[in-house]
């Protein structure tokens, strides 16, 4: 079994571990950290990842930048050929359960054109030096590479900021991690 594969396991294990009370605790307090950053108060752009059970919540963001009048963007993955797009939701209503699970607004939504914009980029662990732990698929390395107008900004859970996770040449780092007692730049 390869690290990557193992270290997957472990992170998830560990997520699953947390009960709904210190989940929701951890994901209020990474929230508070993310909405007092500097990047997002200037921002006009927002793409921000639909949570599952076992990622950081991004619900309290995603409703937060709606009311403070932010274009948010969410991701859909294309069931071929691993391509992500950001269609733009005006609620989560505009949210229908899609791959993987996942909720995912509908294709008909506008799609981010490329404007400057931050990133809330998900992931299982992160390193002090922005590398991440995904799940696999290599979405977000691609999109990350195809588009040098967004800020990625990663969220985590402090346990799960280590010194070090396998990467490879094709991995693009994040630039800065939140969690609920770590705000982390990274100079990449």
């Amino acid at each position: 079994m390869n690290k990557k594969k193992e270290l997957r396991a472990y992170y998830k294990g560990l997520r699953i571990s947390l009960s709904d009370n210190e989940r929701g605790r951890l994901d209020k307090a990474v929230c508070e950290n993310f909405l007092r950053l500097y990047e997002y108060k200037v921002s006009q752009i927002i793409l921000c990842y639909v949570s599952s059970d076992i990622e950081v919540g991004t619900n309290n963001i995603i409703l937060t930048a709606l009311k403070d009048g932010k274009a948010v963007y969410v991701p859909k993955c294309a069931d071929e050929g691993n391509v992500m797009t950001f269609h733009r939701i005006f609620s989560l209503d505009d949210l229908s359960s899609g791959a993987y699970g996942i909720l995912e607004p509908d294709a008909s939504l506008p799609v981010y054109n490329g404007e400057k914009a931050v990133c809330v980029v998900p992931a299982l662990a992160y390193d002090k030096t922005g590398h991440r732990l995904g799940f696999g698929k290599g979405y977000y390395d691609r999109f990350l590479v195809e588009n040098k107008n967004v800020y990625p900004i990663g969220l985590s859970y402090d346990f799960c900021v280590v010194d070090e996770i396998p990467s490879e040449i094709h991995d693009i780092a994040v630039k800065k991690i939140i969690s609920e007692n770590i705000i982390l730049d990274i100079e990449v």
